[in-house]
């Protein structure tokens, strides 16, 4: 017969089993969490800290194999991690939550990761423990460090500088900070845009024309530009990419800077010199004429002392005219006024024809002109009379610097879709000092030069302008003492037929693009083509004029710079055909929303302006508005 006594006992005894049973279970369930946890994972006795046990992605984190983390202290007696130790060995020992709290990891090879570690709290056999997940956040911290550098340099950089701004915002386009002395000038506060997305801020016309420089910046590119916002003010704006140490793009930065007062100087510069100049042409011209008649013995036979005096003010007054004609398109080129007839162009005949008129020029100093090689049969596209101009730039530089009896030389050679024109001399070289300074306005190696040789110093600033606008560049390889080479490359214009979109469904939307960069329009390609439009292209105004005869379109895209004739132009004569007159027209251009305003008398018609590089989302709205068409748009 058994006694009550043994009874309880027996029953404590089956009720410690069936604990021992649940914390067995428990343990089988911490043990999959261990094995099958994408997150470093660790099980530490909350008495002491100690590690009992940890995954391989926590030993991975912290550089130690478990039995390591067991031992608390390295061989050479370092404790291993001791304020994550004393962190959980400090947790409150609530059963029914979990505890939160960011830390330090210290690796074996020394490095510092930051964590924030997830603890739940278990009791077995009447003692605490916690079963902990790790976050590894080092790379967000340092990311944010980055931002806070970037934020401090250019807080510094604004405070210093008067009337300027500094913008930083995220890849959603919304901003961080803002801060500088522009905003209080301008009327905003940093309260009111922080946190705020670009889109809230612009209207959407404003909107339009910025963002586009925005996303750059976080794509990886710098922009810088001027922009008017319509307050009597012109503001310098740079966009760039914020990196961190990995250089991964985190953010964008954009700077900004009140530059009206500038403008104004400048803009009074440029007017004084203009006028100045145009003053002095007309009195200078008669000057150069009267001379020129004297030399030419319409006054009748003049004494030789008196004939070599004429002699040297007419050569004078020819200086003085290329002086004012340098001046003058230096200002135009800076104005942005300065004309530019780019057409398909043969370079063979721009050569020969600057070699024939700088041979006269080039023999007062003994020096020949030479075409190396035959001109390989290329094209560009280009402005005659500028190139030409760039061409008799560098000849009549290489002539004046040659000794006497040399001769220079000139090759022309194509390669990788490039045309490069080099002109090499045998004169004294440039120096190291002066190499840096060769292409800026009046540069001349010493003043003596300008004695010696004549010239303005224009030249090569001139040159490279010209050579820039038409998408190229110059340079020079020199040797002192052993002669110089100048070279600017220009891009090859390469014959492309149009490019039709085979196999058109009937019912697609069908659009045509006008654009002569085949890169560009590739891209536009792309785009439309994912909004659910066959494209089809043409490289000119001759071929979207056949194109459009032969074909019935949605809606067209238009570049306004064109070989052999403006964009504007065909635009004209779309809107004045009953055809297509009401033919919807995005104009896609490094001109567009500018030349919007300066074409007043442009017939009505279904249009949108849109400036490069253009945003795939602006461009689909502006093809939804003008057509009735719903476009997918990028996810946000």
């Amino acid at each position: 017969m058994t006694s009550k006594s043994d009874e309880l006992t027996r029953q404590e005894l089956l009720d410690e089993i069936n604990r021992l049973r649940t914390r067995v279970a428990q343990l089988e369930v911490y043990s999959d969490l261990f094995v099958t946890a994408p997150v470093p994972m660790a099980f530490t006795d909350l008495e002491n800290g100690d590690f009992l046990n940890s995954n391989n992605l926590f030993q991975q984190l912290t550089g130690y194999s478990q039995p390591e983390l067991a031992q608390r202290v390295t061989p050479e007696g370092a404790p291993i991690n001791p304020l994550l130790r004393l962190q959980l060995s400090s947790l409150l020992t609530d059963l029914d939550s979990i505890q939160k709290f960011e830390t330090i990891v210290y690796h074996k090879n020394g490095e510092i990761r930051f964590v924030i570690v997830s603890s739940q709290v278990v009791m077995l056999r009447q003692k605490y423990y916690a079963l902990s997940a790790f976050h590894d956040i080092t790379k967000t911290k340092e990311d944010r460090e980055v931002l806070l550098r970037s934020e401090e340099l250019y807080r510094t950089l604004t405070r210093n500088l008067p009337d300027s701004a500094v913008f930083l915002y995220d890849t959603n386009l919304r901003f961080l900070k803002v801060d500088g002395s522009l905003m209080k000038s301008v009327n905003l506060s940093m309260d009111g845009m922080e946190g705020k997305l670009l889109s809230e801020l612009l209207s959407p016309q404003r909107y339009q024309k910025l963002a586009p420089y925005y996303r750059a910046a976080l794509e990886g590119r710098e922009e810088s530009f001027e922009d008017n916002p319509g307050n009597g003010k012109t503001y310098w704006v740079k966009a760039l990419p914020v990196r961190n140490d990995e250089d991964e793009i985190v953010a964008g930065m954009v700077m900004i800077q009140d530059i009206t007062d500038r403008k104004l100087v400048e803009k009074l510069k440029t007017e004084f010199v203009s006028t100045v100049s145009h003053e002095l042409r007309t009195p200078l011209t008669s000057i150069r004429g009267s001379l020129g008649l004297v030399l030419g013995g319409v006054a009748g036979a003049i004494p030789e002392q008196v004939n070599s005096m004429i002699e040297i003010a007419y050569k004078n007054s020819e200086r003085l005219v290329r002086l004012i004609n340098d001046i003058l398109d230096i200002e135009k080129i800076e104005s942005g006024k300065m004309v530019f007839e780019v057409v398909p162009l043969e370079l063979g005949p721009v050569i020969e024809q600057a070699l024939e008129t700088n041979q006269s020029y080039a023999a007062q100093f003994g020096v020949k002109l030479e075409l190396v090689n035959p001109v390989p049969e290329v094209k560009i596209m280009g402005d005659y009379d500028r190139i030409l101009q760039v061409l008799t730039n560098l000849l009549s530089n290489a002539a004046k610097f040659s000794p006497t009896g040399d001769t220079v030389q000139v090759e022309v050679t194509s390669r990788n879709e490039t045309v490069r024109v080099s002109i090499s001399d045998h004169g004294p070289g440039i120096s190291d000092e002066f190499r840096k300074n060769i292409f800026q306005k009046f540069a001349q190696a010493d003043a003596s030069t300008t004695r010696q040789k004549g010239g303005t110093g224009l030249g090569l600033s001139i040159s490279k302008a010209i050579v820039e606008r038409h998408n190229g560049q110059i340079g020079f390889d020199t040797q002192p003492g052993e002669g110089t080479t100048f070279y600017f490359e220009l891009p090859e214009l390469k014959a492309s037929s149009p490019l039709l979109d085979p196999a058109t469904p009937v019912d697609q939307p069908r659009i045509l693009i006008c654009e002569d960069d085949p890169d560009v329009s590739r891209v536009l390609k792309v785009i439309l083509k994912e909004a659910g439009f066959s494209c089809d292209i043409a490289y000119n105004t001759g071929q979207a004029r056949e194109l459009l005869a032969a074909n019935t379109y949605t809606a067209m895209t238009l570049d306004l710079v064109l070989p052999g004739e403006s964009g504007l132009d065909l635009l004209r004569e779309l809107r004045r055909s009953p055809q297509t007159g009401h033919l919807p027209v995005v104009v896609v251009s490094s001109q567009g929303r500018d030349t919007s305003r300066e074409v007043p008398d442009l017939p009505s018609g279904p249009i949108e302006w849109l400036d490069k590089p253009v945003d795939q989302d602006l461009l689909k709205a502006a093809l939804s508005r003008l057509t009735g068409l719903t476009l997918p748009m990028k996810p946000a």
